[in-house]
């Protein structure tokens, strides 16, 4: 291997942790130095999954990396990062980037005064059915956003704000480009000491308006997106998008004079576009993902 590749390690091996760790053993332009877990046995076991080495303490593994990705859980986000920061190492950190406004601040700080990168893994920013939209000019008036989910106790520690919520305010501020003007938000507290149900009304300085809601209380997983603006360039008879970016779906929505993108396993993506309710096949580039499967525009059987 070449002596110019980044070595990188994994700080934290959970239910995410593990999957980092999986993909980033597979990456050739890499030197993947080992993982860091406060639970010995699981950093060993998965260590010995992957054929890697575990280290006995976070110090010990910043020596032999580059760069380190931080995936525990949100409250020690800032305190591991600081650290890794700290001794010049870039680090990549699972969103949210931490559980404070000033705990980020902190953070973003350390790295400009390190010389170093921090970089935020906002994973829906890449989701196919996401890409497969900045084709089209919008130019939203009003967004609907829904982000439900099953209780589990994993995130529970920070607020579903920060656990769901997050992923939809970065994907608004992306699809709308302008500052926020005000906002209005509400929070309950069911199952846990932290907010579980959360829905916040954010206006925008361009005039544009959303409607947020996220739950981790809920009976069904729903990711939904509904993006309603005067005119959808490249959908001449369209003036309402719907996007559906829940994973493993195989069900379609009744279908209004639209796009429909309808995200399915990583290998079958579905993208439908109706005028009146007759679907026909957008085709995408052929361009292959992680997973080794072709990406394509599919018709509804």
């Amino acid at each position: 291997m070449a002596s110019d590749q980044p070595r990188i390690g994994v700080v934290g091996v959970g239910h995410l942790g593990q999957h980092h760790v999986k993909h980033l053993v597979k990456m050739k332009h890499i030197l993947f130095s080992g993982i860091y877990d406060h639970d010995r046995d699981r950093a060993g076991m998965i260590a010995s999954a992957h054929n890697s080495k575990s280290f006995d303490s976070l110090p010990e593994l910043i020596k032999e990396c580059d760069g380190v990705t931080v995936v525990t859980p949100t409250v020690d986000h800032c305190k591991t990062a600081l650290q890794c920061l700290q001794n010049g190492k870039h680090v990549f950190i699972e969103k949210p980037i931490s559980d404070s406004v000033e705990s980020a601040d902190t953070l973003l700080k350390a790295a400009e005064e390190n010389g170093v990168f921090i970089q935020v893994g906002h994973i829906e920013r890449l989701n196919p059915a996401l890409v497969a939209i900045k084709n089209y000019e919008l130019d939203p008036k009003f967004i609907e956003i829904q982000r439900l989910a099953p209780y589990t106790s994993r995130g529970t520690d920070v607020p579903v704000v920060l656990d769901l919520m997050i992923h939809d305010i970065d994907i608004l501020l992306y699809f709308v480009g302008s500052k926020v003007k005000s906002v209005a938000a509400t929070g309950l507290s069911i199952m846990t000491d932290s907010v579980d149900i959360a829905h916040a009304r954010i206006r925008f300085e361009n005039g544009t308006v959303a409607s947020l809601t996220s739950s981790r209380i809920a009976k069904d997983k729903v990711r939904k997106i509904k993006i309603f603006q005067k005119n959808i360039v490249g959908l001449k008879v369209s003036e309402f998008l719907f996007i559906n970016i829940k994973k493993g779906t195989q069900e379609y929505s009744d279908l209004i004079s639209g796009l429909t993108v309808i995200l399915g396993n990583p290998s079958e993506i579905d993208f439908l576009m109706a005028e009146g309710h007759l679907p026909k096949r957008i085709t995408l580039p052929d361009e292959k993902n992680e997973m080794g499967n072709q990406r394509c525009g599919r018709r509804r059987k």
